[in-house]
């Protein structure tokens, strides 16, 4: 029985209602959101031979990140109710209850950092089944489709190498799929036509399922490495954050940014405050005033005051508040990434011989 998957499902379902009828809540959850499977750990072999099993319930790593402060606490509870349903097993029974983050494929969208989408890597896989068929049913000349083929299977290549996903298609040019064609198993072009769409299936189903919910921006480097290490953490929190308090950290994490950004050009020699008050080496808001009041002149002055200001204002909202949200993190994230971009263009512009377009982080 407790080999069979089957029976693991139908177990997991009943738990489930146990638990709604103990006002179990926290555990329902749990059970909802995971897989279970069973795993033999041991063997006795008095009376005829027991059988001991463990109970693995397999969670996403959100999931298992959500519920993990909890598992522990509640293993107990799932083993005695376990024991209530297997009575009748004969010679089995669950000896313990186990968590684990599920094992499986997962693509990192944030590290493509907006160079391509999930569009655009659909459209590749597209454009080389279209030339591997082709040639592979007469179609077209190797020797015509080479270069485009060999371009984006490149292309691809490397951003499947980005994503953390495995290349399906070994075939790095029309002549090594030549080479594999022409074996007895793909002799017609039926044949050839089902080869090529089952290569790329999984790859595809995996493409289409999986999330691509990373915040796109476009942010060059400035070379400050304090700043850029906190910007691109920054991203990758984002890209997994699902509670306030993660949403918050993103904000924290942006204040710290600003400082460095501002400790980066603030010089006291240099920018002097409306009061002559030396700044404190955390008031990013004084000190990027101070700076912006001295760089640039004129009315664009009070505007970008205004903007750099409202950006550390937003950071430290977002830290403080305990309702904050994923919009609310990405507003910081753009605003703060804006600013990191605009006070290294104005650096770069203070010797304005020395500005060329690579200057210009955005």
């Amino acid at each position: 029985m407790l080999e069979n998957q089957t029976e693991i499902i139908r177990l997991k379902s009943s738990l489930v209602r146990y638990f709604e009828a103990e006002n179990s809540l926290e555990i329902v959850q749990i059970l909802r959101a995971s897989r279970p499977t069973s795993l033999e750990i041991n063997y006795e072999s008095w009376h005829g031979g027991i059988y001991i099993y463990a109970l693995l319930f397999e969670l996403e790593i959100k999931d298992f990140q959500r519920f993990k402060p909890i598992l522990d606490q509640v293993k107990d509870e799932i083993l005695t109710a376990v024991g209530l349903f297997t009575q009748s097993a004969g010679n089995e029974y669950i000896g313990e209850v186990r968590f684990a983050p599920l094992l499986s494929q997962y693509l990192d969208w944030n590290s493509l950092d907006g160079i391509t989408t999930k569009e655009e890597l659909l459209q590749l896989i597209d454009i080389l089944k279209s030339v591997m068929i082709s040639v592979s049913t007469n179609e077209a000349r190797i020797n015509t489709r080479e270069d485009e083929y060999k371009s984006s299977y490149t292309k691809l290549y490397n951003y499947l190498l980005k994503l953390g996903a495995d290349n399906p298609n070994t075939f790095k040019s029309l002549w090594e799929w030549h080479d594999r064609w022409s074996k007895d198993d793909l002799g017609t072009y039926t044949s050839r036509r089902t080869f090529i769409a089952n290569l790329y299936k999984p790859l595809i189903d995996l493409i289409e399922n999986a999330s691509g919910d990373a915040l796109t921006i476009d942010y060059e480097p400035t070379g400050w490495d304090r700043v850029d290490r906190a910007v691109y953490e920054m991203k990758r929190r984002f890209a997994v954050a699902e509670t306030e308090e993660q949403f918050q950290a993103i904000g924290m994490l942006g204040r710290e940014t600003l400082i460095s950004t501002a400790q980066q050009v603030y010089d006291k020699s240099r920018h002097r405050t409306d009061d002559d008050t030396e700044p404190s080496k955390t008031d990013a808001k004084r000190m990027l005033d101070s700076y912006l009041s001295k760089e640039i002149a004129g009315r664009t002055n009070e505007c970008l005051r205004k903007f750099a200001k409202s950006a550390v204002d937003m950071a430290n909202e977002l830290t403080h508040d305990r309702t904050a949200m994923k919009r609310d993190a990405a507003l910081s994230l753009v605003s703060i990434t804006a600013v990191t971009s605009l006070i290294k263009l104005i650096e770069a512009s203070r010797e304005p011989d020395n500005v060329t377009v690579d200057d210009i982080p955005f």
